[in-house]
């Protein structure tokens, strides 16, 4: 029989970044109308973003820019299809609220619409597609390979994840969750965020939690509700 004081022994002391990271693909994972796009985890090497048409197909994007001009690459894309419209979330990941930069917001959609000296993942070619149920296969047709970017029912929004601090409370009568709604909020607000997400942990077995605060823009979709719902633990 395995020893409960042994498994713990495995148990983190600090989480961070990657704890953030971690946490959203666990639970993205868990809802079947999300599709993951890209994750971040520990040790991962950034080559490759899968987008889900809403016919079924998946589309890989592959070898991404990792430090793109005037933009920046996403630590996790999620994407929501609401029948025709593909709805994207680019999110930043950060240990602390307080690593936040300026024009996150901006910085992150540009990932896929572009700048002035960079071509964004929109203007770039798919290499391979997966039909359900089949392996992937090689695009030879050319208007194929740059469906999306004509396709206008698509939607960008962007995000910041970070761990609260300390992020670990033995109690969880010790978190204060007014001030951390307070903070985010004004974190939302002044990069002009779509969402902010605050990830903590407690408890001898170190259980994640979660915070959410979104625009009100954003938190009307059906894409934000499935979203927050699934997100909130």
């Amino acid at each position: 029989m395995i020893n409960l004081q042994n498994i713990l022994r495995y148990v983190p002391s600090r989480h961070g970044e990657h704890g953030v990271d971690s946490v959203l693909h666990r639970l993205c994972k868990s809802n079947t109308l999300l599709h993951e796009s890209y994750s971040n985890p520990p040790g991962a090497s950034w080559a490759e973003i899968t987008l889900l048409h809403p016919t079924g197909t998946l589309y890989h994007w592959d070898h991404m820019p990792r430090a793109p001009a005037l933009a920046k690459r996403p630590d996790s894309i999620i994407q929501f299809n609401d029948n025709e419209e593909i709805h994207l979330l680019a999110i930043e990941s950060k240990e602390k609220i307080t690593d936040s930069y300026a024009n996150m917001a901006n910085l992150l959609k540009n990932f896929f619409r572009g700048s002035s000296n960079y071509d964004g993942i929109f203007n770039r070619p798919f290499w391979h597609r997966t039909f359900p149920g089949t392996t992937s296969s090689y695009i030879k047709n050319e208007q194929e390979r740059y469906w999306i970017k004509e396709y206008t029912s698509r939607f960008v929004y962007s995000g910041f994840a970070f761990s609260f601090d300390p992020e670990y409370y033995e109690n969880m009568s010790f978190f204060d969750s007014s001030h951390w709604t307070s903070s985010m909020q004004d974190q939302l607000d002044k990069e002009q965020l779509d969402i902010v997400i605050g990830v903590g942990w407690h408890g001898v077995e170190h259980i994640p939690f979660t915070k959410i605060v979104t625009s009100d823009s954003f938190k009307t979709t059906k894409f934000a509700k499935t979203l927050t719902k699934t997100l909130t633990i």
